[in-house]
């Protein structure tokens, strides 16, 4: 997994470092001028959205060409999601700062779940 949360203004780092199956959150990004992602970050990537109509108003969606993100809460319903171990999915983040804490959450129970992970301490 990958969290990016940052207002560049350029990439943060090459999207062929990215393993199969990778989960990228970029939680930073919010106008046209500030990039996070590689446009590479998208290659084959199911990518969900937040808030979809402005996510794709963001650098990393225009600059990757992405204009139909999946709703997030498409996922959260269970009506989307993971197709394969293998998929990279991104999920694009405009602000709505609920669904971010929703988001989070739902990934750590499930990393509990499955014994998986690695607690950082800071």
């Amino acid at each position: 997994m990958v969290v990016t949360a940052t207002t560049a203004r350029d990439q943060v780092f090459p999207g062929d470092a990215l393993a199969d199956g990778v989960l990228v959150v970029a939680v930073g990004v919010y106008t046209p001028d500030m990039q996070e992602l590689d446009p590479a970050v998208f290659d084959g990537a199911r990518v969900f959205a937040d808030v979809p109509e402005e996510a794709v108003e963001t650098g990393d969606l225009l600059a990757a060409n992405v204009d139909d993100p999946i709703p997030l809460s498409e996922v959260f319903e269970g009506r989307a999601g993971r197709e394969s171990a293998s998929d990279r999915i991104v999920v694009a983040s405009v602000g709505s700062a609920v669904l971010d804490a929703a988001t989070a959450g739902l990934l750590y129970e499930r990393a509990v779940e499955a014994d998986a992970g690695q607690v950082v301490e800071f």
